[in-house]
């Protein structure tokens, strides 16, 4: 290898290096992404916070009602392993990775449920205050039609 390939190599693996940080901390920022994964430098500079996933039945299957009022009971303790499992992905992949499949695996399962509402909670450090605050993210999934 001749030494002008070596300094180019170099000096790209230098420059990747210094504009790295950036990027990340725009990833994290931006997809909600784990600032612990993905090679990040500032990962000790934030708590490594759990995300947590509930889902709710919806009796009348519509986002239009706000009178519905989600039945947190009408997923069964059985799916609480998927909802783990999603969870944990979810936490490393961010918002990459939508309930899409999670909504229809649970379809799947449990067919007395018209209609779903998906909480996904982060928690992160409100710059205001400097405190932990839960965000939380609702996703409303209606029974795929059977036509």
């Amino acid at each position: 290898m001749s030494a002008g390939l070596r300094k180019r190599l170099a000096t790209a693996l230098l420059v990747g290096v210094m504009i790295w940080p950036g990027v990340q901390h725009l990833l994290v920022r931006n997809l909600d992404l784990d600032p612990w994964a993905f090679f990040g430098f500032a990962m000790y500079s934030v708590p490594n916070l759990r995300v947590n996933v509930r889902a709710a039945g919806l009796p009348t299957g519509g986002e239009g009602d706000a009178a519905a009022e989600p039945d947190w009971n009408a997923v069964p303790v059985s799916s609480y392993r998927l909802l783990n499992d999603y969870a944990e992905a979810r936490a490393y992949y961010g918002s990459l990775l939508p309930p899409d499949d999670l909504a229809a695996e649970l379809f799947e399962r449990h067919a007395e449920l018209p209609a779903l509402l998906i909480r996904i909670r982060r928690w992160q450090i409100a710059p205001e205050s400097s405190r932990l605050e839960p965000v939380d993210r609702d996703h409303v999934y209606r029974r795929p039609s059977t036509q």
